[in-house]
């Protein structure tokens, strides 16, 4: 980045104070008539500056009032396909899309205008090069000449991609079971309670399928923890596919699983969707290289009829299931 030099008769000549500025910064020259030990400071002085924004791990660069990039470090040419010479004079619009490119110039005027920094603003920025999305902490504030004129901004941002990823990682393993990927208890109960104040607003009514895998501990036991895990993948994933937009299938722990329909129709429809719940699930699967037969039962429970609580709703379907096991299971039953 080049050093600006002051500006001379700046309250006379307000219009020419960027201009000038701007030139001097991109040819660097020293004022006229400068002594030659002045000259090789500023030389050396130039030289420093640029090798320390060159060897900081962020993205550095200066932009005039319009947003044309005045200088910047080879991070932020790179981000864009081009290097530093060339980005010189450009804008965003020269190397981003436009909608991203739109986000940028936005805060940099705004910054302008009003003369106040922007810190820590998240970006998401298209490596150009790469095509691979990253996300910066991004800091612009107001570039002013020696009269304190804003001549444009300086940014200043910090790859935050893999922070941002970890934290996106932790809030997913918050709310999803690890194994399965479905949605875990904490994440269902949450989409239940918001289920019943949105079907007791418009007096709708909605259904739970509870499945629960028959005998389970026995090929844990008999075929291993791998067969077992396999199961309940195979399980979630047959369950996903039965599910309808807007419904939600979570595993609640162990061999548990339930399916949170939003819309049910009639009572006819929720019985043909417990039946293909129920014959998806007691599918044979493969468990060790081997085919092998499963057995599931299902309980079904529908708001408001069988309860108009989570605790009671809840309760309903775990009573209904156990009836279904009751009564020889790979069969539902309905509360």
């Amino acid at each position: 980045m080049r050093r600006a030099i002051s500006i001379d008769a700046a309250a006379t000549q307000p219009a020419r104070t960027e201009s000038a500025t701007v030139d001097r910064l991109l040819s660097g020259a020293p004022a006229t008539g400068a002594r030659p030990d002045l000259e090789e400071t500023l030389r050396l002085e130039r030289s420093l500056l640029r090798t320390i924004i060159e060897s900081l791990p962020a993205h550095i660069y200066a932009k005039d009032r319009d947003s044309r990039f005045i200088a910047c470090n080879e991070r932020v040419a790179q981000c864009m396909g081009t290097t530093p010479l060339e980005a010189v004079g450009k804008t965003d619009f020269d190397f981003y899309p436009r909608e991203m490119a739109a986000g940028f110039f936005a805060d940099e005027q705004a910054v302008i205008r009003s003369g106040q920094p922007m810190i820590e603003r998240e970006e998401r920025v298209v490596d150009q090069t790469t095509g691979i999305e990253r996300y910066f902490a991004t800091s612009k504030v107001p570039f002013r000449d020696d009269a304190g004129n804003i001549i444009g901004i300086i940014g200043i941002g910090r790859d935050i991609t893999e922070r941002k990823r970890t934290d996106e990682r932790i809030r997913y393993l918050a709310t999803h079971d690890s194994l399965t990927e479905l949605p875990n208890r904490a994440t269902f109960n949450e989409a239940l309670t918001a289920a019943i104040a949105d079907a007791r607003a418009r007096h709708g009514r909605f259904a739970i399928l509870f499945l629960d895998l028959d005998h389970f501990k026995q090929v844990n036991d008999s075929l291993g923890h791998e067969a077992g895990d396999s199961l309940l993948r195979q399980t979630a994933t047959r369950l996903r596919a039965c599910a309808r937009s807007g419904d939600l299938v979570a595993r609640l722990g162990g061999d548990e699983f339930v399916l949170l329909c939003k819309d049910p129709g009639s009572l006819d429809d929720i019985e043909v969707l417990a039946s293909r719940v129920l014959r998806a699930a007691i599918r044979p699967v493969m468990l060790l290289g081997q085919e092998r037969c499963v057995s599931a039962s299902v309980g079904v429970a529908i708001y408001p009829d069988d309860g108009d609580t989570e605790r009671i709703l809840m309760k309903s379907a775990d009573t209904a299931m156990y009836a279904a096991k009751q009564e020889g299971r790979n069969t539902y039953r309905i509360f």
